[in-house]
């Protein structure tokens, strides 16, 4: 389905907040979860266990912190990351394409 999957009954069953991204792992039993640093994070853990940052949780704390901050106040001069990204999402997932903002 090109547009309005996150509306779906099958798609809210596994996230109920009908946002993307969302994954289903299959190896996992079909578990769903959603948010981009949870998913890499899990992704991370599951299959590449040292890709973040090495076998510590020091080390791994330091590769996550700036996962982390890009959910913050982003340059503290108005622009975020989170925003930014938001609004690419909704320009390309959420918005038919002959409804999108091309000057975005």
């Amino acid at each position: 389905q090109a547009y309005g999957i996150v509306n779906t009954p099958e798609f809210r069953r596994h996230n109920p907040h009908g946002c993307i991204p969302t994954i289903c792992d299959p190896r996992a039993g079909g578990v769903a979860m959603w948010e981009s640093n949870t998913i890499v994070r899990y992704l991370a853990r599951s299959y590449l266990p040292h890709w973040l940052g090495g076998p510590s949780p020091a080390e791994q704390a330091r590769s996550e912190m700036w996962m982390d901050w890009v959910l913050g106040p982003g340059d503290h001069q108005g622009t975020t990351f989170a925003d930014a990204n938001h609004h690419l999402i909704d320009q390309t997932a959420r918005t038919p394409a002959d409804q999108r903002d091309l000057a975005c």
